[in-house]
Order: C-alpha cells, then structure tokens, then sequence
C-alpha cells in the first residue's frame, strides 16, 4: 500500500478529534474515487497548495464511538480551516489495525502515539530529501567537516576501541579519517541477530554483505560482549538533538542495545549540521546518546 495516493475533498465531520485536541480533515470522494486501503493508520504525506505536510491518516470504521466509515488525515502542524478545498495524500507507511478502545482518553492516548510515529516518518522523509540532493563533493566536504568536529569534541587516543557501523549512501562515513588518525584501530561492529544486535571485532576489509543490504562482522570475527569506559561507540541516526535525543533507522536495534551499555560510556552520532533537529520525537524506549557532531 505504500505509494497509493489518492485526491478528496475536505468535508465537515463528526468533529470528534477536535474534542480532545486533535482535529482532523474529513475526506469526501466522487463516486469510485475512494481510495482502496485496508481499514487502519497510516503515515501519511499531504499536499495542500503545492505545500507538503506530515500526516496521520485513518481509514474505515470509527469503532470506538459509531462505526461510521471514515477517511479522516491529522496534518501535522497546520491550523487552516479548508473545507470544500482538496488535499492530495500519499501513502508513506502502516501504523496500526483499527480497534475498539475502552473510552475516548484511551483512543486519544493512541493517537498521541500515532502521532509520534508520524512525526517521525515525517521527518525522515524530510532529511532523506536533503540528501538526495547532496553531491559527492558536498558528501565529502561534510565527512571532513564532522571528523574535525569529532576530534574536537573527543580525543581518540583515548579510546581502546572503536565500535562502528558500515554507513548507508545516506550517512557520513568517517572511519577512513579515524583510521589514519590512530593507524591500528580495534574495530567493532554490529551484526543483526533476531532482534539484536550481536559484536565483533574486525578489520574494516573483513566485512561481508548482511542483514538489509548493510556489511557485518564474518561468522568467524571475534565476540565481544559490551563496550567499557574505554572505548568510542559510533552510533547511526537519521537525525539528533542537539542533546543528544536520536531518530534511528527504523528498526529499533540501537534503542534495543543502548538501554544495555554503562552510563559512561561515550555514544556518539555523526550528523550533517541540517540532520542535527530541535524537532526530534521521542518514544518512551528511545534512548539518547552522549553526544551529537
């Protein structure tokens, strides 16, 4: 259903959503127009007027108060009154089924949360557009920029080890400067077991294609439990606070492990300076890093 994109028109509703905060656009269709989605939330992109909005869309029955069949869109951060004008959605990405909930204030506690999760699809999009158009010139310009900022911010001498990650295309990668700064670096890294993560200590030449397209530690690396005081832990992010609240890649490993590492040891991400957001959202199981260049 990713990808499906449909145009309606905004009509006046129920205005259920307004009585606990959270107003809603109703959507209203020609005739064989309605878009062909499975009851359930989504995360969502608006268009209105040529501007483009984050959205939470839902879609089928409204179980909790009436069971009338709704398509309502939450517009994150948009206040217009727009009846009778059309919105064009696009659909980014499943949220949840539909559900009965107990009361009003339960719905309302889960739309708090789908809106989160909105706001995070939201903002990976945004920052994914932005490095769409970021040159190989530009990418290499910045990779010396955030080494500098690094190396300034710690003194890497000081570490026993490096825990690292192979960089997606849309993330910088400074593990050539580290090694030439250091020489005989102690390299780990991570490797998708389950729903884990699982560490081993190779050479950066050693690793081989893994889970979702990203390179690992060989069957054969050496295990490592957890990092200590000593060590530098490299940490990957879509986007950070500056005091160092983290939107992840999607998959929830890096919270996972974190919430497992001693509180001393030095987390860091490395971010362009437009990747590093006041505007994080963050989830009770999120977990934070030490520190953000």
């Amino acid at each position: 259903m990713k990808g499906v994109e449909f145009v309606g028109r905004v009509i006046a509703g129920a205005n259920v959503g307004e009585k606990f905060g959270v107003a809603t656009a109703n959507l209203g269709f020609e005739l064989g127009q309605r878009p062909d989605l499975r009851e359930g939330v989504y995360d969502v992109t608006v268009t209105h007027e040529r501007q483009q909005y984050g959205g939470v869309l839902h879609c089928g029955r409204r179980l909790t108060f009436d069971e009338a069949q709704t398509v309502e869109v939450h517009i994150l951060d948009f206040a217009r009154v727009i009846y009778g004008q059309e919105v064009k959605v696009r659909v980014e990405g499943w949220l949840r089924g539909v559900k009965k909930f107990p009361n009003g204030d339960v719905l309302y506690t889960q739309i708090e949360r789908d809106i989160v999760q909105g706001r995070k699809g939201w903002l990976r999009r945004q920052v994914a557009a932005r490095w769409a158009v970021v040159s190989p010139e530009e990418k290499q310009a910045l990779e010396q920029e955030a080494y500098a900022r690094l190396t300034a911010r710690v003194n890497l001498r000081e570490y026993d080890r490096v825990w690292a990650y192979a960089p997606r295309a849309d993330e910088l990668d400074v593990r050539r400067q580290i090694a030439q700064e250091l020489g005989d670096v102690r390299w780990v890294w991570p490797r998708v077991a389950g729903k884990v993560l699982k560490w081993g200590e190779c050479e950066i030449g050693q690793l081989e294609p893994g889970s979702y397209g990203l390179l690992e530690p060989p069957s054969t690396a050496e295990r490592v439990g957890e990092p200590s005081e000593n060590d530098l832990v490299l940490v990957p992010a879509v986007a950070a606070t500056p005091d160092g609240a983290r939107l992840g890649r999607g998959g929830g490993y890096y919270d996972r492990w974190l919430t497992e590492l001693p509180p001393a040891v030095m987390t860091v991400c490395v971010l362009p300076e437009w990747a590093v957001r006041t505007d994080v959202p963050m989830e009770a199981h999120d977990q934070r890093v030490r520190g953000v260049v």
